[in-house]
This record gives structure tokens, C-alpha cells and sequence, in this order.
């Protein structure tokens, strides 16, 4: 696997592409990052819909998570913070609400079209947010069997 210098990898998604990978659906979203040329992702996203606020150095902007991964997440808003902005919000999941530190990985600016947003990376995870995705998406996966089996 090429592991790419972060400084050197594109940070925001071309519009020409004509697919939004942040609007698929679970279990695993199409790869955004393969379209740009960078390293496959090391955790499966799955679809999400939840509100969050990001505190960030010197301003702040609240959103739409519309997908989520043990790494990260995608964030719908209209206000956009910097790429590499080290941020604080909490993940209020069905389980639990958790306290985060995330990165700004990339922006994707809105359009006539489509909603802009950014991808977050979590900055340390701890064992009790990874436990939190874990038992969420668990248990949202659980939910989902249940309805169609019905």
C-alpha cells in the first residue's frame, strides 16, 4: 500500500465526478479516496444521520453526520472549517454520547446540487468511543435485520 504525505494528498473532491460516495448507503460507501488516488480506508463507513456541533480554534459550525466509521466521519454544514482545523464536538450516538478530538481531512464544497461538508478523522479515539461506534452501529445493523424480516 502507497501511504501518501498528507500535505501532498488533494483536499477537496473534484465536482466533475458526477458520484457523491458520502451519500451511499451501508454497509460500506463508495471509496472517495481511490477516486483521488490515495490509500483505501481502514474502516468501513456506514450510513448515519445524526446532528453534531464542532468547536474549533477560533469558530464553530454544527451539521449533519451522514456517515460513520470507527476512523471517522462525514459532516454535512454549510459553514466549512479548515482542512487540518484540530476540532472538539460530541458524537451523541444511540448508546452514548461521547466527548471527541477530530482533524478536518478534507472539505467538499456545496453546490447547485449537493450539500458541502467535510470528513473528520478522530484524533486518538478512546476505548470508550470506539466501544460506543461499536454497540451503535451493532445495534442499528440488529434494528435494520429485524424490519425486514417482518
Amino acid at each position: 500500500m502507497k501511504v501518501l504525505d498528507p500535505t501532498d494528498a488533494p483536499t477537496e473532491v473534484p465536482p466533475s465526478r458526477g458520484v457523491d460516495p458520502d451519500s451511499a448507503t451501508a454497509p460500506c460507501a463508495p471509496n472517495r479516496r481511490r477516486w483521488l488516488g490515495l490509500e483505501d480506508r481502514y474502516h468501513v463507513r456506514y450510513e448515519a444521520q445524526f446532528d453534531v456541533t464542532l468547536y474549533g480554534t477560533n469558530n464553530f459550525c454544527s451539521g449533519v453526520v451522514r456517515n460513520l466509521s470507527e476512523g471517522g466521519f462525514f459532516v454535512e454544514s454549510k459553514r466549512l472549517l479548515d482542512v487540518g482545523e484540530v476540532c472538539q464536538f460530541d458524537l451523541d450516538l444511540p448508546l452514548a454520547t461521547v466527548w471527541c478530538t477530530g482533524t478536518v481531512r478534507w472539505i467538499k464544497p456545496a453546490t447547485s446540487t449537493a450539500r458541502g461538508g467535510m470528513g473528520l478523522a478522530f484524533e486518538d479515539p478512546s476505548d470508550e468511543l470506539l466501544e460506543a461506534i461499536r454497540e451503535s452501529l451493532d445495534r442499528r445493523a440488529r434494528l435494520a435485520e429485524e424490519s425486514h424480516s417482518d
